[in-house]
């Protein structure tokens, strides 16, 4: 599989909170060797709560759809799987920036 070129996870969300004037915005992050917080994204106000835990997971789950295509291919075509795979491969490409190759 292809290199990615994104912090490395695992990625963590620290919720907006709306009544404290220093954390009026969420924000993605993960912790460097050093044990310092790198900010990723910022998430915006506090309705970005519900999606800051989906992006924080992001690596996450990359990373397990990748290992669940690396297995799923070698059953693909007995359970018809194809169309599964291919999509995996297309969210797995456009994770990347890439445009999916076309199978």
């Amino acid at each position: 599989m292809p290199e990615t070129k994104w912090t490395p996870g695992p990625w963590f969300f620290e919720p907006a909170r709306p009544f404290d004037i220093h954390h009026q915005y969420g924000y993605i992050y993960s912790i460097q060797p050093n044990g310092e917080r790198e900010a990723i994204a910022n998430t915006g106000h506090v309705a970005s709560n519900l999606n800051g835990p989906m992006m924080a997971a992001a690596p996450d789950l990359y990373q397990a759809l990748e290992d669940c295509l690396m297995q799923l291919q070698f059953i693909a075509e007995e359970y018809q799987l194809q169309e599964i795979c291919e999509r995996a491969r297309v969210a797995l490409a456009k994770a990347r920036g890439e445009q999916p190759d076309a199978h």
